[in-house]
């Protein structure tokens, strides 16, 4: 968590005026060469590799798909001007939608504490944006 805030506030601070769509492409090259490298040390890490198959590879890449624009909306949010507190908040609340579509497309309901964590999620945005 505290890398990730990290990263938050040196966009924050450094990357607003770089195009986002650089800033998502070379963020992705990154990933990818790090994802490379701890492939060739996976037996020091202790990583287990195993091939997918072709459905579960189908879902990778749709997935990566899903995160390449994520990436690219959250560096756009910053380069159109929005402020840490607010990206962030809004950002933070990713397990409401995701619980929202686990719902949508079949699967089970949130528990009661989850209800109440989207509330809260909800009403943290709302208040950032103030």
């Amino acid at each position: 968590m505290a890398l990730s805030a990290a990263g938050n506030v040196i966009i924050a601070r450094k990357l607003t005026a770089v195009p986002p769509m650089v800033s998502t492409v070379i963020f992705s090259i990154v990933v990818a060469l790090a994802a490379i490298v701890a492939c060739f040390f996976h037996k020091d890490l202790n990583i287990r590799l195993t091939v997918p198959s072709l459905q579960e590879l189908s879902f990778i890449i749709l997935c990566g798909v899903f995160y390449f624009f994520a990436d690219y909306l959250f560096f756009l949010a910053y380069h159109k001007g929005g402020t840490l507190g607010v990206v962030t908040t809004v950002v933070a609340i990713f397990p409401v939608c995701a619980a929202v579509i686990n719902v949508a497309t079949g699967g089970e309901l949130p528990k009661l504490t989850q209800l109440g964590g989207a509330v809260l999620g909800i009403v943290a945005v709302y208040l950032a944006t103030l």
